[in-house]
């Protein structure tokens, strides 16, 4: 019995935002995928695994916990409030994680996602009951369950395409300028030291 457990060769699931984070960090994937992060999710399943593509998102000055993925948030039937991606879930892999046997320990998100969870979004601003009826199913009847609260990065320049590729699905500014300074792949402040043109793109095509 598999007991909704991920049968994936890669050993773990990807959250919604940490594939968004996947596919903003590989250009080739943007080119091959456009914005579409289920289609990237799909291939690091397939592939992008074995190759080490990382898909943790990068920490800001300002949001320094964006790699650690999802955060435990809340116990079954508590309340809490989210930024982002909640996520309910099964306390613990363990068989024994039953409400008639002591309470285990929490396991982390990457753990307990080779079992079945639920995402949604909220907004900041509303207390999330960390209950099967506000996921819209009960991913573990009889299981212990608990939530998670993945934080969404600010928006920040990604690069959509190197020299002589299509710049595609970007709405807003497209900044072209010198991919790499002294022998190191530049981000946008460096690049703008430097000679580079920009251009606004309203229609979100290429």
């Amino acid at each position: 019995m598999y007991e909704n457990r991920n049968r994936l060769l890669a050993g773990q699931r990807l959250t919604i935002q940490q594939s968004k984070c996947l596919l903003n960090q590989n250009v080739n994937m943007v080119q091959r995928f456009n914005r579409s992060w289920g289609r990237a999710r799909s291939y690091w399943y397939r592939a992008g695994w074995k190759k080490n593509m990382t898909y943790e998102c990068d920490n800001t000055p300002t949001q320094l916990n964006l790699s650690k993925g999802p955060v435990f948030s809340a116990h079954h039937f508590k309340t809490f409030r989210c930024n982002g991606y909640a996520t309910f879930a099964r306390l613990s892999t363990s068989p024994t994680s039953i409400y008639k046997l002591k309470r285990p320990a929490a396991e982390t998100f990457k753990q307990v996602s080779n079992f079945n969870f639920r995402t949604r979004k909220f907004s900041p601003k509303k207390r999330i009951k960390c209950h099967g009826s506000v996921f819209r199913k009960d991913i573990g009847p009889n299981f212990r369950k608990q939530c998670f609260c993945e934080a969404i990065p600010r928006k920040a320049p990604i690069v959509c395409a190197k020299e002589g590729q299509w710049c595609r699905s970007c709405k807003g500014n497209i900044f072209y300028g010198a991919r790499k300074i002294n022998g190191t792949i530049s981000s946008l402040s460096t690049m703008m030291e430097k000679n580079y043109r920009y251009k606004e793109n309203k229609a979100g095509k290429k």
